[in-house]
């Protein structure tokens, strides 16, 4: 769970180099509030790694208490599809109860007699509605199907269900082309048990997660307990370290030195702080721009340390790849980039959070035993 970076710090040698005294005693001048965090900002590049992977370890956490916890429920049909897996511990917060299932028959059956009570509903509503009449009678076979098959929450009950679905899928592409038109009711029961099938297959595959996480479940908790107070200090300081890069536009406060320095040192870092000077550029006066133009000395920067942990000041005719290219230092190390996505932070649990999921999980598996 924790990491251990290549760069560790202690209270006095870091309130040495990062309080004002201590920059006094060693001749160094704050120029700009700008660069009054900057040695946090280089450690923080210098173990961008590391942090993004103790977040990662977090978020998993978090999912796997939330897996033991919530059991076989609807939730599952759409849990480990790519689109639903990083963060579904949120869900926990939701006021509403999912429902639970037994098993894969279960799932089905309940999903097939919910659909006919709704047709019932209808047709006491809408008197001599013939299509729900062919809607109902082609649902009852399934529906005896489901309940007396033999279908095991294991790969048996997952090939039986693919089988019966075949047949269902050239219906529903036979009646689809024959009416031209959603309306049909046949058209849209067999569209409706394609993908109640195909859902059903997402369940027994996320049961099968289930079912592997089950053998371990004691140990993941027993672990979690025990590092219960690493997590808390994890989870805080990957929160204040994301301030680092917080917009002047945006409502957060930045972090004080001390504020991460006590965060740091209860996780057992006991070295200097790396060291950043941002040497502002004499020739612009850190502005980076003279004269409504970009200073060709800094390139726009304000400063010449090699190490560009803060964006260039004045873009000027920069383009938007070449900015990006600049910057790519400063960048955010804990947004998450990838396809389908915006560039955003990811939710991080609170402490609140793994507390509460603890206990859902504490509390399923003193159930089960």
């Amino acid at each position: 769970m924790m990491f251990y970076p290549a760069i560790n710090m202690d209270h006095r040698s870091l309130r040495l180099r990062t309080s004002k005294f201590g920059r006094s005693l060693k001749g160094k001048v704050i120029v700009d509030d700008r660069y009054a965090l900057a040695d946090y900002r280089l450690y923080v590049y210098q173990n961008r790694e590391q942090l993004q992977q103790l977040e990662t370890n977090i978020i998993d956490a978090a999912n796997m208490l939330y897996d033991i916890g919530i059991g076989l429920t609807d939730g599952a049909v759409s849990r480990y599809r790519p689109r639903d897996t990083a963060w579904r511990w949120r869900k926990h917060r939701q006021d509403e109860q999912p429902i639970t299932y037994s098993g894969l028959q279960d799932y089905l059956l309940s999903t097939l007699v919910k659909k006919d009570m709704n047709l019932l509903d209808r047709l006491q509503n809408y008197q001599n509605n013939d299509g729900i009449n062919i809607q109902r009678e082609i649902l009852y076979p399934y529906m005896d199907w489901a309940e007396n098959s033999y279908l095991p929450t294991n790969w048996i009950g997952g090939l039986r269900v693919s089988m019966k679905s075949i047949p269902v899928f050239f219906k529903d592409q036979w009646y689809g082309r024959e009416s031209l038109s959603w309306n049909d009711p046949r058209h849209q029961i067999y569209d409706f048990l394609m993908n109640t099938f195909d859902n059903a297959r997402w369940f027994y595959k996320g049961t099968k997660h289930l079912v592997k996480l089950k053998q371990y479940d004691e140990v993941i908790i027993d672990r979690i307990n025990a590092a219960l107070s690493e997590y808390y200090d994890a989870i805080n300081l990957i929160r204040t370290l994301r301030r680092l890069y917080d917009e002047p536009y945006t409502n957060h406060d930045k972090p004080t030195a001390q504020e991460i320095d006590e965060m740091l040192f209860e996780m057992g870092m006991d070295d200097a702080l790396p060291y950043w000077d941002p040497e502002i550029c004499q020739r612009c006066d850190g502005q980076g721009q003279l004269k409504g133009r970009r200073c060709v000395t800094c390139m726009g920067y304000g400063y010449h340390n090699p190490l560009r942990l803060y964006p260039v000041l004045y873009p000027g005719s920069y383009g938007v790849g070449k900015l990006e290219d600049l910057n790519l230092e400063s960048r955010n190390p804990f947004l998450f980039f990838g396809r389908n996505w915006d560039n955003t932070l990811r939710e991080l649990p609170f402490p609140e959070d793994i507390d509460q999921l603890l206990d859902k999980a504490e509390s399923i598996n003193s159930r089960d035993d």
